[in-house]
């Protein structure tokens, strides 16, 4: 680091020296105070003293009054664009000498991207040819020095290359020779699939404008490099362009880093296929693509749940069932033609997307596949594991313009499949959304019904049919619904048991039976052992029992009392 150091400071003397004898000169202007802060080049060039400090109009008045209008025009659009610039113009010194300098300029915005100050350099180019033999050969060093870029200037009336930075090779595997004798143009490394937008950009320069842009070449060796190329117009006094000069740096390897980052951000970690992210942009593209279309082609949204997978997982861990995934995924990517799409959205849900469908019978035929697939046996360390699928379809129709719609749709269908018995697929129709809308009003009320009173107990007598006499009851819970009167047990225990209220639902069921025989203990009335229906999944709760213990003692109830049945529904 310290020898660079030390071969940067004897550049920057060398140069310092060479600017009093190639008349460059570096300059600084403050918009808020109006002011130009100069080198002591630029004061020799303009034939001032050092100590003089010029305003913006003071400046004007030095350039030649045929040149004056073209420099004010390019100065104001720069101004508005918020873009530096490079122009050539003739200046009027006060001893009457007439001097032809380059100027080139940048400028540094606020954060309102207002223009706040403009820096620049201004060159005496009155005698051009010294200016390309000397300067350029600077910038050439320089370049290949420090900056590690390929930097080359070309004569536009005549295609010869001024000259061209040693490091020109190393970015493409030609000589700078090469470039310079014509044995090989720029034009011909350019990758072919680029040359269209690179020509586009090349005409932004006859306009003046400085052009950044990034394209493919292709190496010396074969290989596909790619470039970033900053380009700098230069024009004469006539506003004809005479002369680019070019920055080329190689961001191969950047390109690569920001191409893998695109490809993490898009793609499942463990399964390579595409995630969830890819698989919306994807499906909105096709939406909007298909509604463009005048023939509104078709396509097919496929959603798929491993059926038992968590019971592998939670029996062999997550490792074999990270490897079970791989394997699923491997299948379905060999069920599915590679112009169609298949992701998987998280956990064992997984998403494909069927293209140009002309009939029903193309997505059938591919669920068919994948089901019929995934039903052998996969072997992994040295287990032989079994798992189905689950699958909803859903086809495109021309109303069919949100990616939410058809997902949903898709989804709706997958529900019913795993209704029906799993390791099957269903088709959506539209029976299916007002099911799941009442479903979900369902849902939605059971949720609020306890706070809203609307469940009752309804005691069943058993009878013994010898003597006729009761000898014990049952306990069912009931739902007076607010709108829909009563609502059938068969309706929504199973929907309780599936979101979770089913919990609350027996520690109510249970406290209100309590409470019952404790009343009719109080009002003498013979007791019987009442029966309450229990849903397996309360047996889950790590607290169930002393749930029930704390509500008996504080209800005073025998326990004796008390029977608990195991059922698949309560009804």
């Amino acid at each position: 680091m310290n020898k660079k150091n030390d071969a940067l400071n004897r550049w920057k003397k060398k140069i310092n020296h060479e600017h009093k004898f190639l008349d460059i000169g570096i300059w600084d202007y403050n918009f808020t105070k109006d002011e130009f802060y100069w080198s002591e080049k630029i004061y020799k060039i303009f034939g001032l003293k050092k100590k003089q400090v010029l305003t913006f109009n003071q400046v004007i008045d030095f350039i030649h009054p045929n040149n004056r209008d073209n420099y004010l025009i390019t100065h104001n659009e720069a101004l508005n664009k918020g873009k530096g610039y490079s122009i050539n113009y003739r200046i009027l010194r006060k001893d009457g000498k007439e001097r032809i300098v380059s100027t080139t300029t940048d400028v540094l915005l606020d954060q309102n991207n207002q223009v706040v100050r403009m820096i620049g350099t201004t060159i005496d180019i009155t005698n051009q040819s010294y200016f390309n033999q000397q300067v350029l050969q600077r910038a050439k060093e320089i370049s290949d020095l420090f900056l590690k870029v390929g930097i080359w200037s070309m004569d536009t009336n005549s295609n010869n290359i001024l000259f061209c930075s040693n490091c020109i090779e190393s970015i493409t595997g030609y000589a700078s020779l090469d470039f310079q004798e014509k044995r090989i143009v720029w034009k011909s490394i350019v990758y072919q699939e680029d040359i269209i937008n690179y020509f586009s950009s090349m005409k932004k320069l006859k306009l003046g404008e400085k052009v950044k842009h990034s394209y493919r070449i292709v190496h010396k060796n074969g290989e596909v490099k790619w470039v970033m190329e900053e380009s700098i117009p230069s024009f004469d006094l006539k506003g004809n362009l005479i002369r680019i000069d070019r920055i080329v740096t190689d961001i191969t390897e950047q390109k690569k880093s920001e191409d893998k980052m695109a490809y993490l951000a898009h793609h499942d970690f463990l399964t390579n296929l595409p995630n969830r992210r890819f698989f919306d942009k994807e499906l909105n593209l096709l939406i909007k693509s298909s509604a463009r279309s005048s023939s509104h082609e078709r396509f097919a949204v496929m959603c798929l749940d491993m059926d038992g997978f968590k019971r592998v997982n939670d029996t062999f861990g997550h490792v074999t069932g990270d490897k079970l995934l791989i394997e699923i995924s491997s299948r379905l990517k060999q069920c599915v033609s590679h112009h169609n799409l298949v992701a998987r959205m998280g956990g064992d849900e997984f998403s494909v997307i069927l293209r140009n469908i002309s009939n029903i019978d193309y997505p059938i035929s591919i669920a068919k596949k994948i089901i019929s697939c995934l039903e052998e046996p996969f072997f992994i360390e040295g287990y032989e594991l079994y798992i189905t699928t689950s699958i909803g379809i859903a086809i495109s129709n021309n109303k069919c313009n949100e990616m939410n719609h058809i997902f949903k749709k898709a989804d709706n269908a997958l529900y019913r499949a795993k209704e029906a018995g799993k390791n099957n697929y269903q088709i959506y129709t539209y029976t299916m959304e007002k099911e799941f809308f009442k479903l979900y009003t369902l849902e939605r009320d059971l949720r609020k019904a306890l706070k809203k009173n609307e469940f009752f107990i309804h005691f069943q007598p058993k009878v013994n049919s010898k003597t006729g006499q009761i000898h014990s009851g049952e306990a069912l819970i009931r739902w007076r619904h607010h709108k829909n009167g009563i609502v059938s047990p068969k309706e929504f225990i199973p929907l309780a048991e599936e979101n979770g209220i089913i919990f609350q639902l027996t520690d109510w069921t249970f406290r209100t039976v309590c409470e019952q025989i404790n009343k009719w203990k109080q009002k003498n009335i013979p007791l019987v052992p009442i029966s309450i229906n229990i849903s397996p999944k309360q047996f889950l709760k790590h607290d169930w029992a002393e749930t029930f213990v704390q509500i008996m003692e504080d209800t005073g109830v025998d326990p004796f009392l008390i029977e608990l049945e195991i059922t698949e529904s309560v009804c």
